[in-house]
């Protein structure tokens, strides 16, 4: 069974401030950690 609850708002934003909170969700949850990653590289292009 699979509780998918979607993410805060602030998570955006703590993944903005650095690698370690991506890392702990990373261990986390191996499907969250994709999902971060995804996006992170759209606020890295918002930044730019």
């Amino acid at each position: 069974m699979k509780t998918t609850k979607p993410l805060p708002a602030h998570t955006h934003k703590q993944l903005r401030g650095g690698l370690a909170s991506q890392l702990v969700t990373c261990r986390t949850t191996g499907e969250e950690c994709k999902l971060h990653l995804i996006v992170r590289s759209f606020s890295y292009a918002d930044s730019n």
